[in-house]
């Protein structure tokens, strides 16, 4: 499965438990895998971003990751889980 395609799955499968609606994914493969969710939630829009190595939500940088080589795999955590992590604890 691709990366694009293996992110998408496990942001619907976090969204559907938490009975929120995916608004936008859009995975940008080319400049450096950079990803745009935004999702509604208890009738608001939570966006959130990675460029390059942060992620930021609702355009706030909440991780600033050491990338320690070309798959920004931060210490065994990368920034695609992140991701995940983040949108699952602001979705509360």
């Amino acid at each position: 499965m691709k990366k694009r395609d293996e992110l998408l799955l496990q942001i619907n499968n976090l969204i559907v438990n938490k009975n929120a609606k995916l608004i936008e994914f859009t995975y940008y493969k080319k400049v450096f895998g950079n990803v745009v969710v935004k999702i509604e939630f208890n009738n608001s829009l939570h966006e959130f971003i990675i460029d390059r190595s942060d992620i930021y939500y609702n355009f706030n940088n909440v991780s600033q990751l050491i990338c320690t080589n070309v798959d920004y795999k931060i210490e065994n955590y990368d920034r695609y889980e992140k991701l995940i992590e983040t949108i699952d604890k602001s979705l509360k």
